[in-house]
């Protein structure tokens, strides 16, 4: 073995613990929980998600959608007699999958301050507060990336490297794509024997086949025939490759673009631009490798949210403690931190109505900055419990007029409102469209 002997996990565990930082920033997240944080879904995937925690894990029925991401569902079930609320335990996992990445940042030397600045992105307190599965992108990503500056500087077998991958892509599927070519320039750094490629191939499938295997059996059909089939579905409305119209495509590509601001803030886009300037070649080549198959796939195929940002995040929140070494004193990272949670508060939310006027359209885009901010997620909170109020009391639900997720309706009716409650075309019902008009 070439790796060298450094602090052991003990010893990490007692630091990382021990640091007020560290707390500091878990208790500014908790906050956001509590004050941010809704008992109803965030959108129709958060439904998907909890009708795979509290009835039953079926990718061939979209609960959740294929993949059907396993170990993220059998976590939230773990977490379902203790907590009955399904929107509240994907909440809590978000902050869990944080704290992944939180501990990946305090494991990478750096000076006090900063990592609270790093936490308090947008994105991070976004995250604290909606109930969906994106964090994961963020946890792994960053613990991935602390696994393979470690590899490359000789100071951990890859053998652990291939071992957390296999159990990342158990939570989010698409890391297997998005970090690979991270993974595999760590491994040609390394240069590996063949007694550790064979032990590394070993747990890598043993690692997959753990949730590979289960989604299998719970599927009524082959997972990766039914991802392939709803990635084409999603892409052909904003892919180019796909058949989409280039101007489409552009606008979709225009919108991911513009979520960036959201989810680094000002500031963050200053402390991007400068790690990129103080990191050495061989650095930055290590960012674009982790980064970039997850931007281009949201430039080129499809990125209609910012948390698809995630996998990006936290890859380069960890390397830029390794690679740019950043120095301040703790006064400018509370000024920096203060900047970016001033523009989480004050961002306007997204514009969700399409408009004819070319001003209006504009707005419409650039209002993208806005999709991980406060107003956004306290925006979804007030239009849930209006609709919890609304038709609490209601035998049926007009649908006519409106295209929307039945099983949205289906899910609320059954676990919160306990109660069958009718979607149908009848003007007797209560009516969905002119209540949120």
């Amino acid at each position: 073995m070439r790796y060298h002997t450094v602090m052991g996990p003990m010893a990490e565990a007692k630091r990382i613990i021990s640091s007020v930082e560290f707390w500091v920033i878990l208790t500014l997240w908790s906050a956001g929980f509590l004050f941010y944080g809704t008992s109803f879904p965030f959108d129709y995937d958060s439904v998907n998600y909890a009708l795979a925690i509290v009835d039953s894990f079926n990718p061939s029925l979209h609960q959740p959608q294929p993949p059907g991401y396993f170990f993220h569902v059998l976590f939230g079930q773990l977490l379902h007699p203790m907590i009955k609320n399904p929107f509240r335990i994907l909440q809590i996992q978000g902050i869990i999958y944080m704290t992944i990445m939180l501990t990946a940042l305090f494991l990478v030397p750096a000076g006090r301050g900063i990592r609270l600045f790093l936490c308090l992105f947008p994105l991070p307190l976004f995250f604290a507060g909606a109930p969906v599965i994106y964090s994961a992108l963020a946890g792994f990503s960053a613990i991935i990336c602390y696994q393979v500056i470690a590899v490359i500087k000789q100071h951990r077998s890859p053998v652990v490297l291939a071992a957390t991958f296999g159990i990342a892509i158990g939570f989010r599927q698409d890391l297997s794509l998005f970090l690979l070519p991270a993974f595999l320039y760590a491994l040609r750094k390394y240069q590996p024997s063949f007694r550790q490629l064979s032990l590394m191939g070993v747990l890598f499938s043993m690692c997959c086949a753990l949730w590979f295997v289960p989604t299998m059996l719970a599927s009524n059909r082959s997972p990766v025939d039914s991802s392939i089939e709803i990635f084409h579905l999603f892409a052909k409305g904003s892919s180019f490759f796909m058949g989409t119209s280039i101007s489409e495509a552009l606008r979709y590509a225009v919108r991911f673009t513009l979520y960036g601001l959201g989810v680094f803030g000002p500031a963050g886009i200053v402390y991007l631009v400068a790690c990129w300037k103080r990191a050495a070649p061989d650095a930055r080549i290590l960012l674009l490798l982790g980064i970039s198959p997850s931007i281009l796939f949201g430039l080129l195929v499809h990125g209609p949210k910012p948390g698809y940002y995630g996998t990006a995040f936290g890859f380069f929140l960890v390397w830029s403690l390794w690679a740019a070494r950043p120095v301040l004193q703790m006064r400018w990272w509370i000024a920096l931190t203060f900047c970016n949670l001033l523009f989480f508060a004050i961002v306007p939310p997204m514009k969700q109505h399409a408009s004819s006027s070319l001003t209006g359209k504009l707005a419409g885009q650039f209002s993208a900055v806005g999709a991980c901010g406060a107003a956004e997620l306290l925006r979804t909170r007030n239009e849930m419990d209006r609709i919890d109020k609304t038709y609490r009391e209601c035998p049926c639900i007009d649908t006519t007029g409106i295209t929307i997720d039945r099983r949205f309706f289906n899910y609320l009716a059954r676990y919160r409102w306990h109660a069958a409650i009718a979607t149908v075309s009848d003007s007797n019902c209560c009516n969905f469209k002119k209540s949120i008009d």
